[in-house]
């Protein structure tokens, strides 16, 4: 059975994501392949070819590749065609079986080839500069993902570039455009593990069913001295023998997920998630549990919106410590995301669930810190304030009170008295350290009794004040001028 190009809708101009794509000729293509069989010596950079057949003409060239780096099994090569053809290149990739790698089986494989009879590889192609890039998979559900990899990576570089963003948008799009890049190179990781499996099971299907079941006593003994050695914090020792249980009984997930967790230790978080994610049928708590790794290892990658969807997951099922640390983690990067309202609503459910006084504390903290945020918007949105007082008093000796001085002298009489006061405040700067401001102020004063009405004032004011806010001591303290 022939297996297909991908087909998507993301055929554009604009990404220059192609699932058939059909190339001019001289184009300067690169091509690229993740192969765990191809990888022969883990000590040199290994060499390597694949069929490339041009679907108009029907012609067919070998393309030589190279290891990127020694024991990566990332190949990659570099070709440009020139086809006696009107019409464009229209690309399909062919990989020999590892039994007809040879010189001498290649003509075994062109007949193969002719046939019909040899498996098509999925390819997306992307027009880049300085030369156009085939990316070729195994599966038409890995060449999915990696166009909705690529096209995360289009739109969040397209972000990128806007100027007229704020500092922390500029640092969300710059996030963005680094999370779409590891997605990328999680896919080809995840292609060489699942290769790996295959190779494994391969290999154990042609083994004897003593052999087989010696191996997993041995992985099965390897797993719980692991366990030990990861109890004492040894976790370098921990990954090396988990790997060891996967290999020699590649049928046991709970080796691969035991694996996960010490790489995840190791701080190799994207081979941890490549491994998580291989992960299937797991019961619930375990379900919630590799959930949990994974929102960790998001959020310590800083791919925030992977994160906050793990998060959410393992809070929604009630795991009484669990779901509370991730309500927690989800409020502390809505937090950053200045999503205030989302990220008081998690603290608050840390306080209603955690049995954590530490974590309770913390969540406190931010609540307090989202009020007082929450109350510096409201007032920085207020720019202009007026107030106004009207007030009736009884003044037994009026004092005189010219406007154009600030001292006063008894006058012996005594009335009633009417005062209105009103100021007016633009602020100009309200910032979380500092604001600026111009505010007028007037005050006038009415004796009811006509012996008094000289000592009457009429006052207005003008003033500049400048604020600025800080700590000192562990207090907060307000400096205006």
């Amino acid at each position: 059975m022939i297996l297909q190009l991908v087909f998507t809708f993301i055929i554009s101009t604009v990404l220059n994501l192609y699932a058939q794509p059909k190339i001019q000729t001289s184009s300067m293509m690169e091509i690229t392949y993740g192969s765990s069989p191809w990888n022969t010596d883990p000590g040199k950079v290994d060499t390597a070819f694949l069929f490339v057949q041009d679907k108009n003409t029907q012609k067919t060239v070998k393309i030589f590749l190279e290891e990127t780096s020694v024991d990566s099994a990332i190949f990659k090569g570099k070709f440009s065609l020139s086809l006696s053809s009107d019409k464009k290149f229209a690309p399909a990739i062919y990989i020999p079986p590892m039994n007809l790698r040879s010189v001498k089986a290649n003509e075994s494989f062109y007949k193969l080839l002719n046939q019909k009879k040899v498996k098509r590889r999925p390819i997306v192609f992307k027009r880049d500069k300085p030369y156009s890039k085939l990316e070729v998979f195994d599966t038409k559900e890995q060449a999915k993902q990696a166009v909705q990899a690529l096209k995360k990576e289009f739109f969040a570089k397209k972000l990128q570039k806007k100027s007229k963003t704020s500092d922390k948008q500029k640092i969300l799009n710059d996030l963005a455009v680094k999370s779409a890049q590891q997605e990328m190179d999680r896919l080809r990781l995840s292609q060489l593990e699942k290769q790996k499996i295959q190779e494994r099971l391969e290999k154990q299907k042609k083994m004897k069913k003593e052999q087989i079941e010696q191996r997993k006593k041995q992985a099965e003994n390897l797993s719980n001295e692991a366990l030990e050695l990861y109890k004492l914090g040894k976790y370098i020792e921990a990954e090396r023998l988990f790997k060891q249980s996967t290999d020699l009984d590649p049928t046991n997930t709970s080796y691969y997920f035991k694996y996960g967790v010490t790489l995840y230790r190791n701080e190799k978080y994207n081979e941890a998630l490549v491994i998580f994610d291989l992960l299937n049928n797991q019961s619930n708590e375990e379900e919630i549990e590799k959930r949990y790794y994974m929102a960790m290892i998001h959020y310590k990658l800083e791919e925030l919106d992977q994160a906050i969807e793990q998060f959410e997951y393992v809070k929604t099922k009630g795991h009484p410590v669990l779901s509370p640390s991730s309500a927690f983690y989800n409020g502390v990067i809505q937090f950053g995301k200045e999503s205030y309202k989302l990220s008081k609503a998690n603290f608050e459910y840390v306080l209603d669930n955690s049995k954590d006084p530490k974590m309770d504390e913390k969540a406190e903290e931010f609540i307090e810190k989202i009020a007082r945020i929450q109350q510096f918007h409201s007032n920085k949105a207020l720019k202009n304030s007026i107030t106004g007082l009207v007030g009736l008093g009884y003044d037994s000796n009026v004092l005189n009170s010219p406007d154009s001085s600030d001292q006063g002298t008894a006058t012996n009489v005594a009335s009633p008295r009417l005062m209105a006061l009103g100021s007016y405040q633009r602020r100009l700067i309200y910032e979380l350290d500092h604001e600026f401001s111009a505010k007028l102020t007037s005050l006038y004063m009415y004796s009811l009794d006509d012996d008094a009405a000289t000592a009457d004032p009429f006052l207005i004011t003008t003033q500049l004040p400048y604020s600025y806010k800080s700590k000192l001591f562990n207090k907060g303290y307000k400096f205006t001028i």
